[in-house]
């Protein structure tokens, strides 16, 4: 789970991507935020700050606020690990406890949206099963 939505449209989302090189694990985080303008050719709705703040932040300023939270989060993680931070998560989680679609490369999942687990990824219940889901596109 890694959109921000407005009014149940994205306005924001994450994509991580984990590698494993000569020197260590590595992960690359890329950071999208419709500011001014946002994608129409999408399969979900979509909205921009500028219609939704008297005054959206310039993305340098915005850069500068998600790069003061990220660190401050990264604090709190490194001493504190991801419990915090999985709550915080869980009290602005859109959908919990609703009937959602997962997306994956070789299925598509439908069941109850239950949260997340101590690792962050997704859980799913689906008649009978519960299934953990760490990569997948979501819909509600």
């Amino acid at each position: 789970p890694n959109d921000i939505l407005i009014d149940g449209a994205k306005a924001a989302g994450i994509l991580l991507e984990h590698i494993d090189g000569d020197s260590g694990a590595l992960l690359a985080v890329g950071i999208g935020v419709n500011i001014v303008s946002a994608p129409s050719d999408v399969a979900y709705p979509t909205a921009r700050l500028v219609d939704h703040a008297d005054q959206p932040p310039s993305p340098a300023d915005l850069a500068a606020r998600i790069d003061h939270h990220f660190w401050a989060y990264m604090k709190d993680w490194r001493a504190n690990g991801f419990a915090n931070i999985r709550q915080l998560w869980l009290t602005r989680a859109k959908g919990i406890g609703e009937a959602i679609t997962v997306r994956l490369p070789n299925e598509e999942l439908s069941g109850v949206f239950e949260g997340i687990n101590e690792s962050g990824a997704l859980i799913l219940q689906s008649g009978a099963e519960k299934r953990i889901i760490s990569a997948g596109d979501v819909f509600f």
